[in-house]
């Protein structure tokens, strides 16, 4: 006998209606019955209820019409919001012809019977006819079902072992209903969450092609092109969900379908978290995602829900599998967390089409650090596009950085390292003990000290005699003419000047004689001056001669042309993006030819120290002046070895840094783009000391709100802004293509492009290949991990046991057991 459910006939157990197959679902076509050799009729099952009644002229409105508006055929008897006879009798009109004759897919159609459910969450019915049962997994078992507007779709009935937990389940079941509505070309659709006999179910568009997993057993490695238009689609996916707010959580060869016509759909969107639990995993303290594919910071930082970040580096793993064959740490789950915490990505061994722009584009998504990846799933198509030199498909304008996403995206940069404190700032000893540079301009005594322009100061000493008189500089035989004043610092006076035997008019710097008390200080100054005299660039004032003349320590450099940046700030307040990033790669540049070569950085990098023409062309002055700026201003009271308190990063005090490093000047030209861009710089305090602390513990603000900033643009100054310095760039060069990237992005026009075809990609290194000491390098960099994660939190993560508990193998592993049919 029919059971009952809901007043409404439903198959005998011993009877199951099987839905036929269809394209995708099953495998294979379904095959409609030739009109002239038509099936028979299949036998009604006997019963007191089981013949359908005639179909009326007009059928009686059901309570809650079904999906689609389509009203099914139903028994006249029980009948939800109906009495027991049925609808009332209408008399039937006389049809002027005779009725269209129904073929046999419509009386089969018609014949198979509907389960109608009704939620709280959703309006109307989803009312879905089920058919065989396809597989079983952790999460449950999936079973071909049709929706009553006639589409296919694929139900996935719940485990009941989440039921031990009902707030996971009330998670679990939020979780999917998340994805309800979400609609992408690279993803399978979530139609519906629902539920029948007391079961959650969970209604999933059909499957097209076969899973990554299956793909990869016949061929492994696959090809780099087809690789790249699998990260392609599931970057797609990614990127629609992340500006839904959304996270994927699950990305593996098991969750990503292909088809060679259809490309690469997403599935089980919404199960991270049941299939993590209901595989085991939660045992070794997660809640989302599988072993081999979480992100550190999953554990470390004890993530309850996944991020867009954990999604990038997933799906970097996932790239580097499909491209090597295999994981990049396999073994056991507690191995593979260890290995995801400390060990660097290993170079691919079954791919030699890996080239070093495409190593580093994988690199960059598996690093260590959640700030130093891609920040969605948008990033890491256009980064591809532009890996492959072709333009991305969103555009730079798709939305201007919020205040909301700026503190997001900061909170993640402006942690610092567990062992800096307030401590070592506030009680940071004085470097040397000079006098206020207003009590020297008071007392008159700095302008007695400087050597007075050619009219006024007293003869010059031969070179010869110079050279004599001056043993630690055999060399310096460079007679030197003064010309007018032309500005003063605390290091010393600048005028005009001309070098014996050059007709070029250069800048003389006469550097002031309180560095004579401290002659090893004065000894280390003229040491980074002569260092600096080894560079000549065009983004650089060069430092061509640091002699001593007439008992005085001199500089000659390039004079250069416009004026400096800060006079530009002040005359336009703050400049466009294009020019600002336009300085910023001239600086970037600049950093490249100090440091080809030599272990030299500026250390003093601020608009003062930065001079700009009016074709907007920018040159780095003043190299090698970094600590004589910092001691001569007083700013060695505060324990400052080099630098300028508003562009000083922080690790400089925390260690006690004596000189500049690249990660500092690195920093410096964060401040200063910020302040390009913004009008000011970030941190302001009312004096040196406080201004340090707020390098220390506080986040970059938010641009005004008025400024239309780009994200790519905000992305760019966040990273050079972050407190630890293994987030900042790596490498000069490195600041120039991020740059590069960013200027493009910037010139960018309006609207969502067309996603280039695959066949067009075409990597502009592909010639190459990248070596094994290339990639150990850029994988050591990016395996640095945050100073406060450790293997011991990982062993803690192994006592929060989040697992379902002992697993009911009965209901689980029988394959003959119908859970629509199981007792209570």
């Amino acid at each position: 006998m029919a059971r009952r459910h809901r007043g409404l006939r439903t198959l005998p157990p011993t009877e199951p209606r099987l839905l036929g197959p269809h394209p995708g679902l099953l495998g294979h076509r379904r095959r409609s019955p030739s009109p002239r050799r038509p099936s028979p009729r299949p036998p009604r099952p006997r019963g007191r209820r089981a013949a359908l009644p005639r179909t009326p002229s007009r059928p009686a409105e059901p309570r809650h019409p079904p999906l689609g508006g389509r009203t099914p055929r139903r028994r006249a008897q029980g009948l939800p919001g109906l009495p027991a006879g049925g609808s009332p009798r209408r008399p039937r009109a006389r049809a002027s012809r005779a009725p269209a004759r129904r073929t046999l897919r419509d009386r089969r159609r018609r014949r198979t019977p509907l389960v109608r459910t009704r939620l709280a969450e959703y309006p109307g019915c989803v009312q879905f006819a089920l058919g065989r049962k396809l597989g079983r997994g952790p999460v449950g078992a999936s079973y071909a079902a049709r929706l009553a507007d006639g589409r296919h779709a694929v139900a996935k009935v719940i485990t009941r072992r989440f039921r031990q937990n009902q707030r996971l389940l009330e998670e679990v079941l939020k979780d999917l209903r998340s994805f309800v509505g979400f609609r992408n070309p690279n993803a399978v659709e979530t139609i519906a969450v629902t539920r029948y006999e007391d079961r959650d179910v969970v209604l999933y568009a059909p499957l097209r092609g076969e899973t990554l997993a299956r793909l990869l057993e016949r061929r492994r490695p696959l090809d780099v092109q087809l690789a790249l238009r699998i990260a392609r689609d599931v970057g797609l996916c990614l990127a629609h969900a992340h500006q839904r707010g959304l996270a994927v959580g699950d990305l593996r060869p098991e969750k990503v379908a292909f088809d060679p016509q259809a490309g690469a759909a997403v599935l089980d969107l919404g199960q991270f978290r049941a299939s993590c639990l209901a595989a085991g995993y939660g045992q070794y303290g997660l809640t989302f995602g599988h072993p081999g594919y979480l992100a550190p910071e999953a554990i470390q930082e004890g993530l309850y829900q996944p991020t867009t970040r954990t999604d990038v580096y997933a799906l970097g793993v996932l790239f580097y599998q499909l491209v090597n064959g295999e994981l990049p740490f396999p073994g056991d789950p507690t191995a593979q967390l260890h290995a995801h915490l400390e060990r660097p990505l290993p170079p691919p061994t079954h791919s030699s089409e890996v080239t070093p722009s495409l190593a580093r584009w994988m690199l960059r998504m598996t690093a260590k650090r959640p700030a130093e990846r891609y920040a969605d799933g948008m990033a890491v198509v256009n980064s591809l596009y532009e890996l492959l030199g072709k333009p991305g498909p969103f555009p730079v304008d798709r939305a201007t950085v919020s205040s909301g996403s700026w503190e997001r995206e900061a909170a993640v940069r402006a942690k610092p390292p567990e062992n800096w404190s307030e401590s070592k700032v506030v009680k940071a000893s004085a470097v040397v003990e000079t006098p206020a540079l207003d009590e020297l301009y008071a007392s008159g005594l700095l302008e007695q000290q400087e050597l007075r322009p050619e009219a006024e100061a007293e003869p010059e000493p031969e070179p010869a005699q110079a050279a004599a008189q001056e043993p630690f500089d055999p060399h310096a035989q460079v007679k030197v003419k003064l010309g007018e004043k032309l500005a003063r610092g605390p290091v010393g006076a600048s005028y005009r000047g001309w070098v014996e035997g050059d007709p070029t008019e250069r800048v003389v710097k006469v550097v002031t004689r309180r560095f004579e008390r401290y002659p090893d200080l004065l000894e280390q100054i003229l040491g980074q001056l002569r260092r600096a005299q080894s560079v000549e660039h065009s983004t650089l004032v060069n430092v061509r001669h640091v002699v001593r003349v007439g008992g005085r320590d001199v500089v000659v450099m390039d004079r250069a042309e416009g004026r400096t940046l800060r006079s530009v700030l002040r005359a336009e307040g703050r400049l466009n993006f294009s020019k600002a990033l336009g300085i910023t790669k001239t600086l970037a540049q600049a950093l490249a030819a100090i440091a080809d070569g030599r272990t030299l950085s500026h250390g003093d990098i601020r608009p003062e120290k930065v001079y700009v023409t009016e074709a907007g062309k920018a040159r780095l002055a003043d190299l090698g002046f970094a600590s004589a700026s910092a001691l001569a201003a007083n700013y060695g009271q505060y324990g400052m070895y080099f630098g300028h308190p508003s562009y000083l990063a922080p690790e400089v005090m925390q260690e006690k840094k004596r000189e500049p490093d690249l990660a500092s000047d690195m920093y410096a030209i964060g401040v200063l783009l910020y302040e390009m861009v913004c009008g000011q710089p970030p941190f302001r305090g009312r004096d040196p000391r406080e201004t340090l602390l707020l390098h220390l513990k506080q986040k970059p603000p938010p641009p005004p709100r008025e400024l239309a900033v780009p994200t790519p643009l905000a992305e760019l100054i966040l990273q050079l802004l972050s407190k630890s310095p293994a987030i900042r760039p790596s490498s000069p060069r490195a600041l120039v293509d991020a740059v590069t990237r960013v200027q493009k992005q910037v010139l960018l026009t309006t609207g969502l492009r067309k996603v280039v075809a695959v066949d067009e990609f075409d990597l502009a290194d592909s010639g190459d290949e990248a070596s094994g000491a290339q990639w150990t390098r850029e994988a050591v960099r990016h395996a640095e991990k945050t100073g406060t994660w450790s293997r011991d939190k990982i062993g803690k993560a192994l006592g929060q046991d989040f697992s379902l508990g002992e697993l009911t193998t009965s209901e689980e592993l029988d394959p003959h057991r119908n859970p629509f049919h199981e007792s209570g």
